[in-house]
């Protein structure tokens, strides 16, 4: 029997072995990707982490930041400090001492002005902070090197985090794969953990001491506070003060640990020796810090310099909705500065696993308290995550109250490791009988959001626009154009909206291109939407590919396509119909890029599409003062008009509105004609045009639409007093050719109504 409990063991060890390599393994390949596909200086704060590192490679020597206090905004003392000066500086010494033999120019990619387009939406448009650019693909080199090499150093501290978070789920569950198992997936295949672990940042550093000083507390639990383990809280929780000002929170799990371990053992002196023990370590490590922090501003912790800080009434209620979904997604993955959110889906189903494990977490403790079985369970170590967990995201949420960046769940990451037990415990409550389905479908779930996220939705988000055979650009195009700007940029052609587009909505415009040159400069591409008098309802600008293409990245023969949203800005009152009109511009000077057909002729306006823009709501129809019924060919009808005044005198101007109802949209764009007679027949004065001053030509009239044209006829003078007749109709401008009247008019190509009577 004794044999076969060691072979058990041995089993059982080598099991849990196994889930520890497939884990390192997972957030290694995951996270090495991330790193890959991430654009530099893409993830949150990412350059500002990485001039932290260069400055103390190239200065040899710790910033000092001078706090502005009237301005409430921290300013720095030199040109080539970066922001963030009074961060515990950890992380960025021994990344200066992985890169400090590099050749670093220190190249920061040019900025996007657009890169916030659509914050809140799943999509591949303008979601980088940079502009690509050639030197950031591999091999590496220069500040490329100098970033991929740091995100490494992150990588490694992930690798870490995972094995101590391995050991504290070995030590809640020695003899139960499964939980363990699940705790460990919830924890290190979270998208957010793996996106952060291939970027530049100091959360890793902080979130491995996080779960090594939780990892100790439950130690500490089991042993009784041994001096080994006091030692190792204290170093750690000195590494951590230098890591993180977040660092500082880390006194709860072991503190806390240590009231449940004294009052267990009722042992006030084991409190104080093992209190004064962790602080005297910590503060030998660190306290140097904090000193320096006292001599140079007065402060321990130095507050303002770590951020931009404004008070509740400046930002108004930030405590928002708005605020704690953000929060909550990116808990689960939100990338980038938040631009880059994931589909709802997976929030909907992360929250539905917290739901649920909360409900089991209030079962567990209600059971417990009413049966009083608190020897058989393990709540003192429940108490110390639970209250980790509550003092981060109290901290959260006061960061969140005071800074308008603060809606950010990855500053609770230090406590990952409190999180995920306390959800594994709180679901395997419901489903204990079925623990290894449960397992399973946890593990599986984590797994395929991770590799969606990590393996196909980042790369997918930031991927340059696919280059194309002329083929492929023909089947993407519905008008062909002849149209260059400058030397190097060629439209092949467009497909632009065909449908009516409401207010509020976008227009879609496809458009292809091909480089016919290198080019040096970033040109911005524009699309205006102009109404007949060349006003603006629409504007989107942008650089090429969406924000990942830009112009001086293109090569020669280089044919892609993009598909642009331009959104209905201006508020309507009735339909319109606009030009689409494009161009490039140099974002740096404002100056137009000129553009000419292939035969070399200048164009001033590049209009490659015309769309019908609606209001929101239907306009309503004002009755006119005169109902008649004129049918001409075509299915158009005249059904009413309305005059200005009914009497008029030379000299002045009367108008007449009236009302057309079609069937549908006209094959040739008809001018109105309308002619106001004398009684003898002839022309007193005309107003011929467009429907609606251009800006709603025949082309485009709706089915049963009706439509009201407005006409102004200033009266001459000398005009011979008596009653006026309008004859009203349509014609082609090129010929003449008038639009007929349906059989049986009494005019074949007008209609005739009455005007207003002139008078001396």
């Amino acid at each position: 029997m004794e044999g076969l409990s060691a072979l058990r063991a041995i089993d059982r060890i080598n099991r849990q072995r196994h889930v520890l390599w497939v884990a390192l393994a997972l957030v290694a390949a995951l996270s090495l990707f991330s790193s890959a596909t991430n654009p530099l200086f893409e993830p949150p704060d990412e350059l500002q982490h990485y001039q932290f590192v260069r400055y103390l490679v190239e200065e040899r020597k710790l910033p000092v930041a001078e706090l502005n206090k009237e301005a409430s905004q921290t300013r720095r003392l030199f040109d080539s400090t970066p922001s963030g000066l009074n961060r515990p500086p950890l992380y960025y010494i021994i990344g200066a001492l992985l890169v400090a033999q590099i050749d670093d120019p220190e190249e920061i990619p040019a900025g996007n002005p657009f890169w916030a387009y659509m914050p809140e939406q799943v999509s591949r448009d303008n979601k980088q902070q940079f502009l690509n650019t050639d030197s950031q693909t591999f091999p590496y080199n220069g500040t490329a090197l100098t970033v991929h090499l740091l995100r490494l150093w992150s990588i490694a501290l992930a690798l870490c985090t995972v094995t101590v978070m391995w050991l504290l789920g070995r030590t809640l569950w020695p003899d139960d794969l499964t939980r363990m198992a699940a705790m460990l997936s919830i924890a290190v295949l979270n998208p957010m953990f793996l996106y952060l672990a291939g970027a530049v940042n100091n959360d890793h550093l902080i979130i491995l001491f996080g779960t090594l000083i939780l990892w100790l507390s439950v130690c500490a639990l089991r042993d009784g506070f041994a001096w080994k383990t006091t030692v190792f809280i204290g170093l750690t929780w000195g590494l951590a003060l230098l890591s993180k000002l977040t660092g500082l929170i880390l006194a709860v799990p072991w503190g806390v640990a240590l009231v449940l371990t004294a009052r267990q053992h009722r042992d006030v002196l084991l409190f104080i020796s093992r209190f004064a023990a962790v602080v005297g370590i910590a503060l030998a490590l660190s306290g140097w810090w904090f000193v320096r922090n006292l001599l140079l501003y007065g402060e321990l912790f130095v507050l303002p310099v770590l951020g931009d800080w404004v008070s509740r009434e400046q930002l108004g209620t930030t405590w928002t909705w708005h605020d704690l979904v953000y929060s909550w997604t990116t808990l689960w993955g939100r990338f980038a500065y938040g631009q880059v959110p994931l589909p709802r889906i997976i929030y909907w189903f992360c929250l539905t696993l917290s739901v649920v494990s909360t409900g089991g977490l209030i079962k567990s403790f209600v059971r417990v308290t009413q049966y009083r079985r608190w020897a058989q369970t393990r709540w003192p170590v429940w108490i110390v995550f639970l209250t980790t967990l509550v003092t981060f995201a109290a901290a959260a949420a006061f960061y969140m109250v005071n800074n308008p960046t603060g809606a950010n769940a990855r500053y609770i990451f230090p406590a990952l490791s409190a999180l995920s037990p306390l959800l594994v415990h709180g679901i395997f409550t419901w489903f204990s009988q079925w623990r290894r389905v449960v397992h399973k479908g946890i593990v599986a779930f984590m797994l395929g959001v991770a590799l969606f996220s990590i393996g196909l939705f980042l790369p997918w988000t930031y991927a340059k626009p696919r280059l194309l055979t002329e083929a492929l650009v023909a089947a993407q195009i519905e008008t062909p154009a002849d149209i260059v700007w400058g030397d190097g940029i060629a439209l092949m052609g467009t497909a632009v909206s065909n449908r009516p587009v409401r207010q509020g909505e976008n227009v879609n415009l496809r458009a292809c291109w091909r480089s016919n040159a290198e080019m040096t400069t970033d040109y911005v591409f524009y699309v205006h939407l102009l109404d007949h008098s060349l006003n603006s309802l629409g504007q989107r600008d942008t650089y090429t590919g969406l924000g990942t293409f830009p112009t001086s990245s293109w090569k020669p023969g280089n044919m892609f396509c993009d598909t642009y949203l331009v959104p209905v800005s201006k508020e309507l009152s009735r339909p319109v119909v606009v030009d689409v009109s494009t161009g490039f511009y140099d974002y740096d000077t404002r100056q137009q890029l000129p553009a000419r057909t292939l035969d070399g002729i200048p164009s001033q306006h590049v209009v490659v599409g015309r769309v019908k823009l609606m209001p929101t709501s239907p306009a309503p129809v004002t009755e006119q003062q005169y109902r008649t019924e004129a049918r001409f060919q075509k299915g158009v009808l005249l059904t009413g008009y309305s005059w200005s005044a009914t009497i008029t005198r030379p000299g002045e101007t009367v108008s007449a509105a009236v009302a057309w109802e079609a069937s549908g949209p006209l094959d040739t764009s008809y001018t109105i004609f309308a002619h106001l007679l004398n009684a003898d027949g002839q022309m007193i004065t005309q107003d011929d045009g467009l429907p609606q001053d251009g800006n709603y030509p025949t082309t485009f009239w709706g089915a049963n639409e009706i439509i009201v044209d407005e006409h102004e006829f200033p009266i001459p003078e000398g005009t011979i007093p008596g009653p006026t007749l309008l004859l009203i109709g349509f014609y082609q401008l090129e010929g003449s050719r008038r639009l007929p009247r349906a059989a049986g008019a009494d005019f074949p190509d007008a209609a005739m109504i009455t005007g207003p009577m002139v008078v001396d």
